[in-house]
């Protein structure tokens, strides 16, 4: 996965159409809880059902910081396109729309945004096959790119291949299994559950703490640190009850 080896989180909407960059945002307290993180080990407590028979889990309540990449190209948006005569033009329009996954084009998967972008550009004006996920389904739609002003060809979307954010670690079980933030990870602008591809666990630095109030969420401002000696685990699952996943033999307390 590629991805920049420090990201740090703090304001704002994501920029990005295909020209986007894993960028900066923020991330607010009431979708992301946090507490300190220790000297780089997990601070955790057993909790035993007892006489139950039950798994014994170590709750935790550090934060991490988290990177995902999605399963297809998400698309957040259409818009019109200044194209190189002068008008605009939406090629995009009624036939993909917010929250679909672009899966291929002309039978090529996507692992990428760039690389969504750079097939686009290379189709010297030729109609594209793309196939969409959309609400579970898979769709075969055809899209005619335009020339654009700045002289490349392009299909009118905006589009997301991953997210970086700061959670809590909610606990982690004897086999190394982890649970995280208790609910899922949305899209910050189409507010759908992110199809996860995969994903990872970092140690993250936490700059600052704005305390939230009444009816306005507080936020957590913060860095995550991409190196692979910072890494904590694997994401395998996004849902209503969270992510999880598994950490990493190195990085249990």
């Amino acid at each position: 996965m590629e991805r920049r080896q420090k990201e740090t989180l703090t304001g704002g909407k994501s920029e990005g159409a295909e020209e986007m960059e894993p960028g900066i945002f923020r991330r607010f307290l009431a979708f992301f809880s946090a507490a300190l993180f220790l000297a780089g080990m997990f601070q955790a407590m057993p909790v035993h059902a007892a006489g139950t028979g039950r798994p014994t889990v170590q709750v935790c309540g550090d934060t991490v910081g988290i990177y995902m990449e999605t399963d297809g190209v998400m698309v957040i948006s259409t818009s019109q396109i200044p194209t190189s005569d002068g008008l605009y033009a939406d090629p995009a329009a009624n036939i993909i729309k917010a929250g679909d996954y672009i899966c291929s084009v002309n039978g090529t998967v996507l692992t990428s945004k760039r690389q969504l972008t750079e097939m686009v550009d290379a189709c010297g004006g030729e109609p594209l096959e793309l196939l969409i996920r959309r609400d579970g389904q898979e769709i075969p739609v055809s899209v005619q790119p335009v020339l654009s002003s700045d002289g490349t060809y392009k299909i009118g979307v905006w589009v997301r291949d991953n997210i970086q954010g700061i959670g809590t670690l909610t606990y982690v079980g004897e086999n190394g299994t982890f649970g995280a933030l208790g609910h899922a990870i949305s899209d910050v602008d189409t507010g759908e559950i992110l199809n996860l591809k995969e994903g990872e666990l970092y140690l993250t630095e936490i700059l600052s703490v704005v305390k939230g109030q009444k009816g306005v969420p507080g936020e957590l401002q913060g860095v995550i640190h991409y190196e692979q000696g910072n890494r904590l685990g694997s994401i395998t699952a996004n849902s209503g009850m969270g992510i999880h996943g598994t950490i990493d033999s190195v990085a249990i307390f």
